[in-house]
This record gives C-alpha cells, structure tokens and sequence, in this order.
C-alpha cells in the first residue's frame, strides 16, 4: 500500500512538471507575436502624432500668414516711415556666357540672381507660432522691387526681372526676403572688332530699380563686392577672363534725387584657334599660293585663270567673314585688313599678267628709255643678265675736214650701203631699225629710185635684186625675233620685279597685321 503510494506521487509530481512545461514553451512561443504587435503599434502611434504635428504646423503656418497677411496690402512700400528706404542687396551668382551674338551685339547670360530685402511687416514671434522660423509665398503674394535691366536687348517687359522670375520668395520671422532664382539675360554689348578673332570684349550688365530714385529704393552689393564664379561653366567660344561689380549713381534731367544702379562687367576673350585653322591658316596659304602664278609661263591661259579663282576665293571669305561681324565703319578687323592686302596683291599680279602678255610676242622694236629703265636698273634689282642691251657708239668731236670729207663720201656712196649693220647712222646716232623699215628698203631697192649702181648685164642686176631681197627678208626676221627676245627678257624681269616686291609685301603685312595679336586656346 505504501509502495503503491509513492508511485501515485512520483507520477502526479511528473504529471505537474510536465504540465508547467508545456505551458512555459507555450509562453516563449507566443510571445515574439506580441514584441511584434507592440512595435506595429508603436509605429502607427508614431506616424499618427507626425501628421497630427504636420496638420497642426499647417495650421499655426496657416494662421501665421493669416496673421501676416491680414493687413497688409503689397502694392505699398514695406516701410515704416515715408522718408526710408528699402535697400535692396543684390548677389549674382554666374553660371554660364551662353551666347555672344557679334552681329546682333547681345551678350546672353545665364545665372543665379539672389535679391535681399527687409519687408518689416512680416515680424513675428517664432515661440508664439510653434517655432515657424520661416515659409514660402508665390511673388504676386507680396511687394517686390521693380528690378529692371537697364541695358536689356529685349522687348517689351522681359526687360523687367520682377516679371521673368515665378520662383517662390522666402520669407523669415526678421522680415528678410530672399529672392532666389535662375535667370536668362540679353544685354546689349558694344563689339570691338578691330582685334577680330583675336579680340577682347568687356559687356555689361545694369541692374537698378526703372521707376524708382535712390531715396526710395536702393541698390547695393554684397559685401565682398565680388561675383560668384565657383559654379561657372566654360564657354566653347569665349573665356572668362575677368568679373567686377560696382555701384553707380546717375542723375536724369531736373530730378534732384539719384538713380543708383549695379554695373557687372564681364571681360571675355575669344578663343581663337577655330579662326586661325578654319579662316587665317587658309587666306594664308591662298595668298602665298598666288605668288605662284608668276613662275607660271605668261602665254599660258592658266595663269589669269589661276589668278581670277584665287581672287574670287578671297572675296568669298571676305563675305564669310563680314557675315559675321557687325556692320561697323569705325574699325577694320586684323583679317580683314589681311584679306584686303591679299587681294590687292592678287589683282596687282592679275595686272602684271596682263602687261607681261602684252609683251610676249611684240615685234616692234624696244623704245630706248624702256632698255635703260628696265634693262639697266630694274635689271640690277632682280640680278639677271643684261647683255642683250645694245650699247650705241659714243659721240666724237670731228674736226671740220672730217665733216667735208664725210658729206662728200655721203653724196658719192649710194643710199643702200650707208647703212652699217647695227643701224647706225653717218652723223653716229644709235637708232634701231625696225622690221618694217628695212622691208620697206628692201622693197624700195627693187625700183627704179634705188640707190645701187645698175649692172650692165640685165641678168646679172636681176640676180642681184633677188639676193638683195633675200637679204631683206633675213634681216627683217632676225629683227623681228630680236625685238621678241628684248620684250620677253623685259618681262621676265619686271615679272620677276613682280615676285619680289609681292612677297615682301605679303611677308611684312602679315608680320604687322598680326604682330599685336593675343593668342587664345
């Protein structure tokens, strides 16, 4: 009995632990479920009071600006007394040059403008407006400064900041407005061509109230006075080579009170590399190309072709360049100025073809003071030979015996045989014969007024009018082949003149021309 007992004991005693256990892993197993409900629920509790804080912000912000707005009216100067002013602090910020228009003379900017004020109706404690410190309103909401471009390019009220700008103002409880917003400006910029493309330009941009005076509203910089360039971007076309803001007072007519206003300036350079490989690398090469047309023959109908292509392909740059400048007669750029000497030089050399054509071939005999200018001195010049200039026998003093025994040789010798070989005459002048004048004695011989003596065989004279008129022909065409040799050799030497003179031309006006220039990557 009493062992039947303990058994009954031990077994209830593993009937309890074993009840305890179970419970007790039932207990662990649920209770991540209710670690996880608690934490989604502290989450919902969460977001709850966040909106509910947002819904309550908007509506102290709501009530803020009913406050603020209750009153006020934007059409009136935010001032407490008439006789203030509103200042306003102005801080660009430039971005990019997007465009300068050469022809049209606008400069394009794009950057950040900033505009700063104090509007003191919009004061306000930030304790009693669950510590809103500031908000954003739309800029038809409140007053804003008449900003204008005094140098606009535009039309109409693109000129008027205030109107191109929709971006919101923000507003603080110490009534700043800060004004910020990316803008667009076309200004007008004087173009100074004469250094073109090698060129600096210095454009402007003016920013001041349009309708109001210093009195009451002003203008001022920053205080470091500077433009921020740390978020420029490099123009393609033009660098940057300098920014400066100033602050400057104008008075119009009989107004007492003064206009001021913000000069930025801006000094870019352009970057010429584009010009000098796709304009003054080519205009170079055509115009030492057409030094080239004088070592071509002047027979030769190449050679004015050449010419007349080479002056119509600088007349064509010419155009391109001028297309793109403005139409201005106060100043004459660098390549034009080239342009404009090469082209001389090319016509000048078209009228040197023309004359050396003219003298190839000629048959008349060459005028004295053409031998000595050109075969003499010009000669000289171009270091070529001068042997072909025929020297005249000098003049003597003949005593009057001489003179007698010479008429009276004169009157016994026929006509024919005075005249020696290289055409000079009794009295021992040098003058050239020419082609048509011994045909013209030759032809004369023939009849009855010659000068020579008559054979008395009637054979006998006839053959000798026909030697003599063989010899005729003979001379009359060595001198008209002297006559073309002497031409030819003058242009040769004038065309060689030509050469010289063209190219140290075009050497010294290129060196000077673009001595001056200023070199830009």
């Amino acid at each position: 009995m009493k062992w039947a007992f303990q058994h009954m004991l031990i077994y209830g005693l593993a009937l309890a632990v074993a009840a305890n256990s179970n419970s007790t892993i039932t207990v662990n197993q649920t209770f991540p479920s209710n670690n996880t409900a608690r934490t989604e629920t502290r989450e919902d509790s969460h977001k709850i009071m966040e909106e509910e804080n947002t819904v309550a912000l908007a509506k102290e912000q709501q009530r803020l600006m009913e406050d603020l707005f209750k009153y006020y009216d934007k059409n009136v100067r935010p001032v407490q007394k008439p006789s203030e002013n509103v200042t306003i602090r102005i801080v660009p910020s430039v971005r990019q040059i997007v465009e300068i228009n050469e022809r049209q003379q606008v400069l394009t900017l794009y950057f950040w403008l900033r505009l700063y004020w104090y509007d003191k109706s919009f004061v306000w404690n930030t304790s009693d407006y669950r510590n809103i410190s500031n908000f954003n309103v739309e800029p038809d909401k409140i007053w804003l400064p008449d900003m204008s471009l005094y140098n606009s390019a535009q039309e109409g009220q693109d000129a008027l900041i205030y109107h191109k700008i929709k971006t919101k103002i923000q507003v603080y409880s110490d009534g700043e407005c800060r004004w910020l917003s990316p803008y667009f400006s076309s200004t007008s910029c004087n173009i100074d061509s004469t250094h073109f493309p090698f060129d600096e330009q210095t454009c402007q941009v003016e920013i001041a109230s349009w309708t109001a005076t210093g009195n009451v509203i002003d203008v001022i910089l920053d205080k470091n006075l500077t433009i921020d360039t740390s978020n420029y971007l490099e123009n393609i076309q033009w660098k940057l080579q300098s920014v400066s803001a100033y602050r400057q007072v104008k008075y119009y007519g009989t107004n007492v009170h003064p206009f001021p206003s913000l000069v930025f300036e801006f000094v870019v350079r352009r970057r010429s590399l584009f010009y000098i490989i796709n304009l003054i690398f080519p205009c170079v090469i055509l115009s030492f190309l057409s030094l080239m047309t004088f070592y071509i023959p002047p027979a030769s109908g190449e050679r004015i072709t050449l010419s007349i292509s080479l002056l119509l392909t600088m007349l064509f740059t010419l155009y391109i360049v001028t297309e793109n400048l403005p139409p201005d007669s106060t100043t004459v750029p660098l390549l034009t100025k080239f342009i404009g000497v090469a082209m001389l030089i090319m016509t000048v050399s078209l009228f040197g073809t023309s004359v050396a054509i003219k003298f190839e071939g000629k048959a008349e005999p060459v005028p004295r003071w053409v031998s000595l200018i050109v075969g003499k001195y010009l000669a000289c010049l171009v270091l070529r030979n001068t042997s072909w200039i025929r020297e005249c026998p000098r003049r003597r003093r003949r005593n009057p015996e001489e003179i007698a025994l010479s008429e009276q040789s004169h009157e016994e010798t026929p006509k024919g045989l005075l005249e020696n070989e290289g055409g000079a005459q009794p009295d021992n002048t040098c003058r050239h014969r020419s082609p048509q004048s011994s045909w013209n004695n030759t032809e004369q011989g023939s009849g009855e007024t010659s000068a020579v003596p008559k054979a008395s065989n009637p054979i006998m004279s006839r053959i000798v009018q026909m030697f003599r008129h063989l010899a005729g022909r003979v001379e009359t065409k060595a001198a008209i082949e002297k006559a073309q040799e002497e031409w030819k050799e003058i242009g040769m030497i004038l065309n060689t003149l030509f050469l010289g003179t063209f190219f140290a031309v075009l050497f010294i006006s290129t060196i000077v021309i673009f001595s001056g220039a200023r070199y830009t990557e």
